[in-house]
């Protein structure tokens, strides 16, 4: 998970271009047959212009699964191209994203709270009352909507001993909770859904060793009761959550996880 939520903000040069990319491509956006031709076409991914930005702003991390990003990887259309053309080449719809996330798992899929609210090019006016079931890093917060949860791997390590989970003071039959976990399962963020993909289970290995260490610096942290010392470990933990780019370590900072091995 990635807060991008202040990506504008942290990067104005950034959304310049991309307001003037708008501009450029405001025909493509407003007339469906411009649109069309301009698809036709062999290059136009015009919107990869602004990949080397988001993976840089991301520490090279996808801001889903917070898996690696690399040179095939692209940019994520955060409303699908097949059911929102319009938004195509709309700036303001995209992040990056690995291509397990964005190719294999999300694909053209959607989900709404309440799918009567979907709109169409007619009534792109009230896009606004959509409830999109998938989390957004340009609009979410990922510590309001998620926690992780620690257990004991299965003897033969083939599970990861971290899990998502809906943040837990999240009411079950609110709009929050619903995205959360529609999140988790159609991004397969646990490999619950199929498990056997090695992928995402390659990831979340890489994830629970980083963050299995990493909760043992801050338990130590929080129990050293010598102020000298107690410093130093800070800079230890501001450390290693600067050079691993994890975001996950905010989890661990803030206390947002369940920690299923001591009954176990």
């Amino acid at each position: 998970m990635r807060d991008l939520r202040n990506i504008y903000i942290d990067k104005p040069d950034l959304e310049k271009r991309g307001k003037e990319f708008n501009e450029k491509y405001k025909k493509e956006r407003i007339n469906k047959a411009a649109y069309d031709i301009i698809r036709a076409k062999g290059n136009s991914n015009s919107w990869g212009e602004f990949k080397s930005d988001f993976t840089l702003y991301t520490e090279n991390r996808c801001p889903v699964c917070e898996e690696r990003i690399n040179q095939y990887d692209d940019i994520e259309h955060y409303r699908p191209k097949k059911d929102y053309w319009w938004l195509a080449y709309d700036f303001y719809n995209y992040y990056n994203c690995c291509d397990l996330c964005n190719t294999t798992y999300k694909k053209n899929f959607f989900p709404l709270f309440d799918e009567s609210k979907k709109v169409d090019f007619a009534t792109k006016d009230k896009i606004s009352d959509e409830q999109p079931l998938l989390f957004n890093p340009l609009k979410d917060d990922p510590l309001e909507l998620f926690y992780l949860e620690f257990f004991m791997s299965s003897s033969d390590g083939s599970f990861p001993s971290v899990r998502y989970i809906p943040n837990i003071n999240l009411d079950r039959t609110s709009y929050k909770y619903a995205k959360a976990l529609k999140t988790i399962e159609l991004f397969n963020l646990n490999n619950e859904n199929p498990k056997n993909d090695p992928a995402r289970r390659s990831t979340l290995n890489d994830l629970s060793i980083a963050i299995k260490h990493f909760r043992k610096i801050v338990r130590s942290w929080r129990s050293e009761p010598d102020l000298v010392k107690r410093a130093e470990q800070g800079k230890i933990i501001k450390e290693f959550r600067d050079k691993s780019g994890l975001f996950l370590c905010q989890f661990v900072i803030k206390g947002l996880y369940i920690d299923l091995t001591k009954s176990i």
